[in-house]
């Protein structure tokens, strides 16, 4: 193999570690937006990742709980019952738009505090957009950058190098 050739494949094979890296890098990004919340009526098993929104009595009841003004409580459900259902909170998201992360502690909420129960699903559509303009990005990026000899060379100017007095 030519030393140029080699020298080429060693820079495409950096670029697509750096690429690789960067990609790691989106991927705590990217990926919540492959899941959405779905409005469900079924009983919900432990274990089901939920978003309780709170009615106005739950966010008066649960202040104490939770803190004030609070809008939903995302968890994962640890127990229900006819006195309600107990979730591991991972956050708790404001009636204007705060988000506080939670480590998982229990909290029992009544059911006469809930205003509905979404169960969080995996989204086959964001997860396909995601994919494709994904995959548009790396695209453009390698023929932008002509990383696989396809492309012109960006110095040359017609006349091979000559002087053109």
């Amino acid at each position: 193999m030519p030393a140029l050739a080699r020298q080429r494949a060693a820079g495409v094979r950096l670029v697509v570690r750096r690429l690789a890296r960067g990609c790691l890098a989106l991927a705590p990004v990217a990926l919540p937006a492959c899941y959405h919340y779905v409005a469900t009526e079924t009983a919900l098993d432990r274990g089901v990742q939920v978003e309780v929104e709170l009615n106005d009595a739950g966010r008066v009841g649960m202040t104490n709980a939770v803190g004030p003004e609070i809008g939903s409580i995302q968890g994962v459900v640890d127990s229900r019952s006819d006195s309600g259902m107990v979730v591991r909170v991972a956050q708790v998201l404001g009636e204007y738009g705060g988000v506080t992360r939670w480590e998982g502690e229990l909290v029992a909420i009544k059911p006469d505090y809930i205003r509905s129960v979404r169960e969080r699903r995996f989204s086959a559509t964001r997860t396909a957009v995601l994919a494709v303009a994904a995959s548009a990005g790396f695209v453009a990026f390698v023929v932008t950058r002509d990383l696989l000899g396809i492309g012109g060379s960006a110095s040359s100017n017609g006349n091979n190098g000559g002087n053109t007095q």
